[in-house]
């Protein structure tokens, strides 16, 4: 078998691996002693995982490691909405980078009414979901590399009306031909993913997938 440099793992899949069978195993395991055990992995890899990224070790066990249940991937809805040929993008104050707008999909809310939800409190503005343009596993695309693994699901919205404002999230607001993109977040959208989904609707493609 051919050795790897330490330099060359992939350290982020191992330890999403390990964290997933830790959760798993906690959720299912019977035995009082195995729970002990999973849990012991469960707090080894959240403490290598700080020590790796830097990301203080109380919040990393708080956001990433506070789930119960088989572990899955989390899914990130985001809202393709149009004015005339120009896109809506919003300003996160976390990176102060663009994205498309949404976020996680919510407990007891469809994907699609999550959307609706997030793009209201992003934006201000009223929407309704016309179709699902696609499915993409993140892993797959050309995103820097995070953590959880999760599915990103785009949509095509239709704009019904509002106010803009902005929000404790987003610092701006605006709508930009797609041939003049400022800079955006690629961990939560590319370039190459907008243009993929302007061409799709123009062209009323099939939804695509992974």
């Amino acid at each position: 078998m051919l050795k790897k440099d330490k330099d060359t793992i992939d350290w982020l899949t191992f330890m999403q691996s390990l964290q997933s069978i830790a959760q798993t195993g906690i959720a299912y395991a019977k035995d009082v002693y195995d729970k002990e055990r999973y849990q012991d992995i469960l707090n080894l890899v959240s403490d290598q995982y700080a020590d790796i990224t830097g990301a203080e070790q109380t919040k990393v066990k708080a956001t990433l490691f506070n789930e119960v249940g088989y572990a899955t991937p989390k899914i990130c809805v985001r809202g393709l909405c149009f004015k005339g040929d120009k896109i809506l993008l919003v300003k996160e104050r976390e990176e102060n980078l663009w994205s498309l707008p949404g976020g996680w999909a919510e407990i007891n809310l469809s994907p699609s009414e999550s959307l609706i939800k997030e793009i209201k409190e992003e934006t201000g503005l009223d929407s309704e979901v016309t179709c699902l343009l696609s499915l993409w596993d993140k892993q797959k695309h050309d995103h820097p590399e995070h953590w959880p693994h999760t599915y990103l699901a785009f949509y095509h919205c239709k704009l019904l009306g509002g106010v803009m404002q902005t929000s404790h999230e987003i610092s701006e607001i605006e709508f930009f031909n797609i041939d003049s993109l400022p800079e955006l977040s690629t961990h939560r959208v590319t370039e190459k993913q907008i243009l993929t989904l302007v061409n799709m609707v123009k062209n009323k493609g099939n939804a695509d997938f992974d």
